[in-house]
């Protein structure tokens, strides 16, 4: 497989195997770090899956602000998270007057509308009730002064080639604004971060070096929780090979060490009630049993390699806790609990792994 990025056809490691909605094989550049799909749909491929409509299907939309899909409420609530989506984005990008803007997968268009964007959008569906909205209308080919693209670069197959047919889309000075999942701030575990239409995962060094390579300048980056933004201005193409990128991203170490903290998360809150009913305690509720459930096939799912992954990411959290020690008595209390909690679970994921090993080889 061709890195994306650095165009590298070395063999590249496996860094996950499993996502929210199937097996999913992604990979790590050994050259540049890039993380992406071992198996690349074409863009033809995306562009149909999009346009039939199977990824509203597949990811059918969610509570907002604790207010259930079809409850009463739900519109409001909707309104309400666009107004924020749309003032965040507004004070990270600092709009100018006579701004020209353009939002790329708009979806159903509230963000385009609040900021007097035009549009694009692959799913005819989401399209028409974008363009329904006042003051929304599709794009045209420019030149435009902004190009907005929330959550939508990751879906892309060829990321650099995607991210020149936008620049052709702004004139000169123009800027793009763009946000993306990180593997620097990953949600959840790492089987519910990784979905199959996410076709690479970014970090901010892979995101700036596509952007440099795609003919950007990077203005700014930063993190609002989970998500990774940034905002960059028109400027000359600067290939891989001729940027100043000392290093490589440690792909696979990110993702050990969020899965071990994920993991000491979840067995120190929710399973913990189960173990209690488990061994003759009063019955948790359903939405904890749900949950642990979901917590154990996900463990379960990793397999061999994923749990000692896991082992390997307590054990660095450990080193770290040696490497930090602090001076103050409370903080090296907090410390000591801390690092004895990483060495359990660290000596359990070690367990599980030589375990399913020795039951994998009878």
């Amino acid at each position: 497989m061709t890195c994306v990025l650095c165009k590298s056809d070395r063999e590249s490691p496996t860094v996950n195997s499993v996502s929210r909605d199937g097996a999913q094989d992604m990979i790590a550049c050994m050259r540049c770090g890039m993380c992406q799909q071992r198996v690349m749909p074409t863009a033809e491929e995306v562009r149909a899956y999009y346009a039939s409509g199977e990824y509203r299907v597949a990811f059918p939309p969610v509570a907002v602000d604790g207010v259930e899909p079809g409850a009463v409420g739900y519109e409001a609530a909707l309104e309400a998270a666009a107004d924020a989506v749309a003032s965040m984005t507004r004070e990270l990008i600092g709009l100018r007057d006579g701004e020209r803007i353009v939002e790329i997968g708009c979806g159903d268009g509230r963000m385009a509308a609040r900021l007097g964007a035009d549009v694009v959008e692959a799913d005819a569906a989401m399209l028409a009730q974008a363009l329904a909205r006042p003051g929304v209308k599709a794009a045209d080919a420019g030149p435009y002064t902004l190009l907005i693209a929330c959550q939508v670069l990751e879906h892309q197959p060829d990321p650099i080639a995607t991210l020149r047919e936008w620049r052709a889309m702004l004139g000169p000075g123009g800027r793009a604004h763009l946000q993306v999942p990180s593997l620097e701030r990953m949600y959840g575990g790492s089987s519910y971060f990784f979905q199959r239409p996410h076709l690479v995962a970014f970090t901010r060094r892979t995101l700036v070096a596509s952007l440099l390579a795609a003919g950007f300048r990077v203005d700014a980056m930063g993190f609002d929780h989970a998500v990774l933004h940034c905002t960059a201005t028109v400027g000359e193409p600067l290939p891989y090979d001729s940027q100043d990128t000392p290093g490589i991203d440690d792909v696979a170490g990110m993702i050990a060490r969020h899965d071990a903290a994920y993991a000491e998360h979840v067995l120190r809150t929710t399973p913990g009630a189960v173990e209690v009913w488990l061994s003759g305690g009063p019955m948790p509720d359903e939405a904890t049993v749900k949950h642990a459930l979901t917590t154990l096939t996900a463990l379960a799912a990793m397999g061999v390699d994923g749990v000692a992954r896991l082992a390997h990411g307590y054990e660095w959290m450990c080193s770290r806790q040696d490497e930090t020690w602090s001076a103050s008595d409370w903080v090296r209390g907090y410390q000591s609990g801390t690092a004895a909690a990483y060495q359990r679970a660290q000596q359990d994921a070690a367990h599980l792994a030589n375990a399913m090993q020795m039951r994998a080889s009878k």
